[in-house]
C-alpha cells in the first residue's frame, strides 16, 4: 500500500541525509532528453533510497546481449537505430519488473502519454501511485559534451564516464576486460540529434501529463552529480 503523506515526507527527508537509507516507499520517474544524466542520477537515488533502478535502455541492451527473448532483441535493435521502442514493448519490459516492488526509480519510462497512463493504471491496480516525475534540464551543449564522454562495455554493459568515472585502463572494462565503446544508439552525431528530436516530439505530452496532475518537478541537471542529486532530493521532499 502507498505510504501516508506524513510517512512519505519523513522518508524523503531522511533519505536526503548523507548516509544510505532504506526508503522503500518512494516511487519516482526521471524524465529528460538522452544524455542529460538520468542514468547517473537514477543509480545514485537507487542506492540512497534502497530501491531498484529500472532503465528501459539498460534492460533492452541486456536482452540484446543475452539473446533469449526474440521480441526484446528486436526491440533492442530499434534502440540501436536511434529510435524508441513501441509502447507495448516498453510497458511489458517495465511492468514485469514492478510486480512486488513498493518503491523504485524509473529511468527513460514513460516516454509517451499512453505509457504514462498505463503506468498509473498498473500502479493503481495495486493501490499505489507514482509520487513524482523529475524533469532533468540542461542545455544541448552540456548534453552533447556528456554524450561524447559516455562509454559502455561491449561485453557486460558496464557504463563509464571518461571524466567522472573513467576505467583504470584506457578503453578496457574494469569488470570483465571487454572493449569500451560509444553507446550504439548514439555512436554518431546524427543518431544523438535524432533521439533528442524524437524525445521532444514524443515526451512533451508526458511532461504536461505530470504537470497537470501536480507530480512534475523540474531540476537543473547541468551541474556535477552531487549537486543534481541534492536538487532531486529537495524536489522529492516537496512532492510527497
Amino acid at each position: 500500500m502507498k505510504a501516508s503523506s506524513s510517512v512519505a515526507a519523513t522518508i524523503a527527508t531522511t533519505c536526503c541525509e548523507p548516509a544510505r537509507r532504506a526508503c522503500g516507499f518512494l516511487r519516482v520517474t526521471l524524465l529528460g532528453p538522452p544524455g542529460v544524466g538520468k542514468g547517473t542520477l537514477a543509480a545514485r537515488l537507487s542506492f540512497r533510497w534502497g530501491v531498484p533502478h529500472l532503465s528501459t535502455g539498460e534492460l533492452l541492451r541486456a536482452a540484446m546481449r543475452e539473446g533469449t527473448d526474440a521480441a526484446l532483441v528486436e526491440a533492442a535493435k530499434v534502440i540501436l537505430s536511434g529510435a524508441f521502442v513501441p509502447d507495448a514493448v516498453a510497458n511489458r519490459l517495465i511492468f514485469d519488473r514492478l510486480v512486488g516492488l513498493s518503491g523504485f526509480v524509473l529511468d527513460g519510462f514513460p516516454r509517451t502519454v499512453p505509457q504514462a497512463e498505463a503506468l498509473d493504471a498498473f500502479l493503481g491496480a495495486g493501490g499505489t501511485v507514482l509520487d513524482a516525475a523529475l524533469l532533468l534540464d540542461a542545455d544541448d551543449t552540456v548534453i552533447d559534451a556528456r554524450i561524447s564522454l559516455r562509454r559502455i562495455c561491449r561485453e557486460c554493459g558496464r557504463a563509464y564516464d571518461l571524466r567522472l568515472d573513467p576505467p583504470r585502463e584506457d578503453g578496457i572494462c574494469d569488470r570483465c576486460g571487454g572493449e569500451l565503446i560509444l553507446r550504439p544508439e548514439e555512436d554518431t552525431a546524427e543518431k544523438a540529434v535524432l533521439r533528442r528530436e524524437l524525445y521532444r516530439k514524443r515526451t512533451g505530452g508526458v511532461i504536461d501529463f505530470y504537470r497537470t496532475s501536480g507530480r512534475l518537478r523540474q531540476i537543473d541537471a547541468s551541474g556535477l552529480p552531487d549537486a543534481v542529486e541534492r536538487a532531486a532530493c529537495e524536489a522529492v521532499r516537496g512532492a510527497v
